[in-house]
């Protein structure tokens, strides 16, 4: 199996979650700073316009393929895959061996509604809580991302979970990560903290549509090595 893959113009990683979580546990271990990032269609077609966007991905230490739709554009929508991507079993079995091996965490996020979207969930799908050991939103420090470094810094963290948007995060990283205390950042997404899709008839028609425009669309670039992405 390819361990990376190319859409619209940008690389990413072809990781089953087992394998990705293995990769976490080397990362925990290494003494330098390594970014995971989940990746969606919306960061992809960031990518796709941003070059600082696309550079931060590419230089991931990792990327979780976070959306059904990328694997359907990859040819990778196994009943396998597809299920890890719908029950976001990489990011709830991260958030759990962070939790088991008592790893300092810092929130970091847009505003305080992602602040608080977090931390709902992590008290809610959680079972004895992590050890947070600071929270920081970006419109709090305002310009100021200093202050946000030095306040990360000041804990340690092991773990900076990132609810930022892009392409705040990218630039935040592109500025500041060699000057970062830290194990590993890791960008999530929102949908990361969505419950599991339900499967109804107007979710299942939807994937259908979307996939036949898919295919649809990389058999006129003429190329199923390189399917492009169309949401």
């Amino acid at each position: 199996m390819l361990k990376k893959i190319s859409l619209l113009g940008t690389e990413i990683d072809n990781y089953t979650a087992h394998e990705a979580l293995e990769q976490v546990e080397a990362m925990l271990e290494a003494g330098r700073m390594d970014t995971v990032t989940t990746v969606t269609t919306f960061l992809l077609r960031s990518a796709e316009t941003n070059e600082q966007v696309r550079r931060c991905l590419e230089r991931a230490s990792l990327t979780i393929i976070g959306e059904e739709e990328i694997l359907h554009a990859a040819g990778l929508d196994t009943t396998e895959r597809k299920n890890e991507v719908r029950t976001h079993f990489f990011f709830r079995e991260f958030m759990k061996r962070i939790e088991r091996n008592h790893k300092k965490v810092f929130l970091l996020t847009d505003e305080e509604e992602r602040l608080q979207m977090l931390t709902d969930w992590l008290e809610k799908n959680l079972e004895n809580g992590l050890t947070i050991v600071g929270t920081q939103t970006m419109a709090k420090v305002a310009n100021d991302w200093d202050q946000a470094v030095n306040e990360i810094n000041a804990q340690s963290p092991d773990v900076v979970l990132s609810l930022i948007r892009s392409p705040v995060q990218e630039e935040f990283l592109a500025k500041n990560r060699n000057r970062l205390d830290v194990r590993i950042w890791y960008g999530i997404a929102g949908k990361d903290l969505a419950g599991e899709e339900k499967n109804s008839l107007s979710v299942r028609l939807r994937r259908r549509i979307r996939g036949f425009v898919l295919k649809r669309q990389a058999g006129k670039h003429g190329s199923s090595d390189s399917p492009v992405l169309v949401i």
